[in-house]
């Protein structure tokens, strides 16, 4: 008996250090299994290979069910998951009553169902959370309503509302508005395109750069061209191919016409990848005009 509370002594000491089973039967020398049984009858509690020490488990004890389990996992620096499967040892999760045994929740699915609802619509009617909602239809084998006449009608009656509070006859129009308000509240013109915006602020933050430098910034796509002799050159496009700017015109073209950036010339020595000596070409650097001015920023409601 005596060498037995030794060995669970022991054992328990090197549990609160946050030892695993393996490294507590290397330090009493035992069998791994053998520790585990001890353990697991004297109540320790082992997770994801690392044990649970008598902090842990009282942090556990205390807040579990109060806070998050996010917050619990950032106090005891473990996973979410761990947390989970915590708390279910321990007996702390609580017990969730089948959907199917409600009286009448089957029925009212199937009804709302059929008129075209969606599972967050269904579970806020019923008070259920969608994700369980949705894992009982599926068990019932009912497809989900994508994109019913039920959801098309509320998305039509929602848009209305949103474009009579804003004061405008169509979604073409509540673009056109988002974009003026995204140019406003930046200082800059609202006429200019939010491409153009995005360029001055570019250069605002930055100082002069070059095309390649305000495609690679702004993300976008790379168009490969070939240049002779087999040799392929990639380039930005920046065309603004849209009503009020000519297809042939581009965003900095325009904003040079305007006086908004102004070109310092082919001045940037520029060699693709790969070139060899004497293939290099120069490229244009952009830069602000020094009398540019920018208006304070906008405030919402003003």
């Amino acid at each position: 008996m005596k060498i037995l509370n030794a060995i669970r002594r022991s054992i328990r000491r090197l549990h609160a250090k946050g030892r695993t089973d393996g490294e507590i039967a290397a330090a009493i020398g035992g069998d791994r299994r053998r520790v585990c049984q001890f353990r697991l009858r004297m109540g320790l509690l082992c997770v994801g290979g690392r044990m649970y020490g008598r902090r842990e488990l009282k942090i556990m004890r205390l807040n579990y069910g109060t806070i998050p389990a996010y917050a619990i996992a950032a106090q005891i620096g473990r996973p979410v998951d761990s947390v989970y499967r915590a708390a279910r040892r321990l007996g702390l999760a609580r017990c969730i009553p089948r959907l199917e045994d409600r009286p009448g929740l089957i029925d009212r699915l199937r009804a709302r169902h059929a008129e075209g609802w969606s599972d967050a619509e269904i579970g806020r009617e019923l008070g259920v959370d969608r994700h369980h909602l949705r894992a009982l239809r599926k068990r019932l084998g009912l497809l989900p309503n994508t994109w019913s006449q039920h959801l098309r009608d509320r998305a039509r009656r929602k848009t209305a509302e949103q474009l009579r509070r804003a004061g405008l006859p169509n979604l073409g129009h509540l673009r056109v508005a988002a974009f003026k308000k995204y140019a406003r509240d930046r200082g800059w013109p609202e006429d200019l395109k939010k491409r153009q915006v995005q360029i001055l602020e570019l250069l605002w933050q930055r100082g002069p750069v070059t095309r390649e430098e305000i495609g690679a910034a702004l993300g976008l796509r790379k168009i490969a061209r070939r240049i002779g002799n087999g040799r392929i050159s990639y380039w930005y496009p920046m065309h603004c191919n849209t009503p009020g700017h000519g297809a042939d015109n581009s965003y900095t073209a325009d904003l040079l016409r305007r006086g908004l950036i102004i070109s310092l010339g082919r001045i940037v020595r520029n060699k693709p990848p790969g070139a060899r000596t004497g293939q290099g070409r120069n490229t244009v650097l952009y830069s602000l005009p020094l009398n540019i001015e920018r208006k304070p920023h906008a405030k919402e409601g003003r």
